[in-house]
């Protein structure tokens, strides 16, 4: 209780007299989760600049771990100004019949580190594991699970029984970690028995106190090897070539010699050798992390060379999600979900296995993606930040089923509707049909995980993961 009070006082928070811009905070997740692996090392991507330190035991002792672990005060001062439910409330609430969401996951501390880095050794890090969600990943995305509450309580009749919805998650511990915090507030029991069911759902006496404000929600996961639904880093051997490719091409050749100073920085300060180009977003990854935590500690040369460093991982991103073959091998299998569900919920919204809300927890890349099939990357050019996510709305009205796609960069913001010119184009009331998009969809959709393990050119295994995951 002292917890839910304690985020509750620091997201109400106003600070007076302040003009701060609010800036992304967020990384690029890498392909793989720490816990599984105890180097950065996967094997033809040559990644020998960096030497992965494993979470140390601190079972019984706690450091000073320092680090300002909280919601910076450009977001209070967002949330002070906007923090009412009819700022973040969904338009057009009569017509809508169906939510899917997708976020990534909330901050995290550093995947690895290179070998000269000089805050890699900080307490903090180790205090809460590699590539782990902070406690201001935490306080992130239970805000987010609110502000979504808040914008679709009505259409879900004020209902937080767990059934309303199904969750899934990429195997990555900062994925589970941010669907459940999510969850926590999303499907909140609320004491003033302002939800219809919250009295129903409450598990113990009124002593215990989490039972009176907290459900348990489950969250389906896979193993990364197999989810290629969700985990970037799921093997697909034709993708290694499409990598390959991008390495050789003009685009990256421009990129290694327009920020060569930054290159030769980043091998002399750090020993972090950029020699594929999606180095870029992983250097840039790491000293955004760093910074937003350890600023006032990074090496001048480093500090000096930020902003360039972001400018070219975020030009990588945008050429990592360029190629057909990639889109269909990473978000493939994601847009056929998607759609089949809308579809399904066409066919019987009142069917106990179409939920009115989906929900996935993902990474930055799953994001990046979605944008490039969307055809809204050169809107976004950028990292998404953390828990920032993508919504899918199904309407229907007077029998036509149509589509609206919004996007919230960083949380907290505003949301920003985003529009697929291409599926709009001809309808008389600029709508996006559920059919038309379907069509749209159909060059980037995998229809199945034997479909993808082909297209990959993977050695099919003995079973289907997601059937057995349902």
């Amino acid at each position: 209780m002292f917890y839910m009070i304690f985020i509750y006082l620091v997201l109400q928070t106003s600070i007076c007299n302040a003009e701060l811009e609010v800036k992304p905070i967020a990384t690029v997740d890498l392909d793989h989760d720490v816990s599984s692996s105890n180097s950065c090392s996967s094997g033809t991507s040559g990644l020998d600049c960096v030497r992965s330190r494993l979470e140390e035991a601190y079972a019984y002792v706690r450091p000073e771990l320092g680090g300002q672990d909280e919601l910076s005060d450009a977001d209070k001062i967002f949330l002070a100004l906007h923090d009412k439910p009819n700022y973040w409330q969904a338009t057009d609430q009569d017509t809508l019949k169906q939510v899917l969401i997708i976020h990534r996951h909330g901050d995290r501390t550093p995947i690895n580190f290179p070998p000269q880095d000089n805050v890699a050794n900080e307490p903090f890090w180790q205090f809460h594991g590699l590539g782990q969600l902070t406690n201001r990943g935490k306080a992130r995305l239970h805000l987010l699970g609110r502000i979504i509450r808040e914008r679709y309580d009505e259409f879900l009749q004020k209902s937080v029984n767990k059934n309303i919805r199904k969750s899934r998650s990429s195997g990555a511990l900062r994925c589970i970690e941010s669907a459940q915090v999510f969850l926590s507030s999303f499907m909140a029991l609320t004491k003033d028995r302002r939800s219809p069911d919250s009295a129903a759902l409450i598990w113990d006496k009124p002593s215990n106190e989490l039972s009176q404000i907290w459900q348990p929600a489950s969250v389906n996961t896979l193993a990364a090897k197999y989810d290629a639904l969700l985990n970037e880093g799921a093997k697909c051997n034709n993708a290694e070539a499409v990598y390959a490719d991008l390495d050789d091409s003009e685009e990256n050749k421009r990129l290694m010699k327009e920020y060569s100073h930054e290159r030769e920085t980043l091998k002399r300060e750090l020993g972090f050798e950029v020699d594929h180009f999606y180095k870029w977003f992983w250097a840039s990854s790491l000293i955004e992390v760093e910074k937003s935590y350890f600023g006032d500690k990074l090496k001048p040369a480093i500090t000096a060379i930020y902003d360039r460093l972001e400018e070219a991982g975020n030009m990588a991103l945008v050429l990592f999600q360029t190629p057909k073959p990639l889109r269909r091998a990473r978000v493939g299998l994601l847009i056929d979900d998607i759609i089949k569900n809308m579809v399904d919920t066409t066919k019987s919204s009142t069917s106990p296995f179409n939920k009115k809300f989906v929900h996935y927890s993902a990474h930055d890349i799953n994001l990046v993606f979605l944008l490039g099939v969307l055809d809204n990357i050169k809107k976004f050019p950028y990292r998404p930040d953390y828990a920032s996510n993508i919504i899918f709305e199904l309407h229907e009205d007077k029998g036509e089923w149509f589509v609206k796609f919004f996007y919230m960069p960083h949380v907290p913001s505003k949301f920003r509707e985003l529009n697929i010119e291409a599926c709009e184009q001809g309808h008389k009331r600029k709508r996006c049909t559920l059919s038309k998009f379907s069509e749209l969809m159909k060059e980037f959709r995998v229809s199945s995980w034997w479909s993808w393990m082909q297209e990959c050119d993977n050695p099919l295994e003995n079973m289907d993961p997601y059937e057995q995951n349902s």
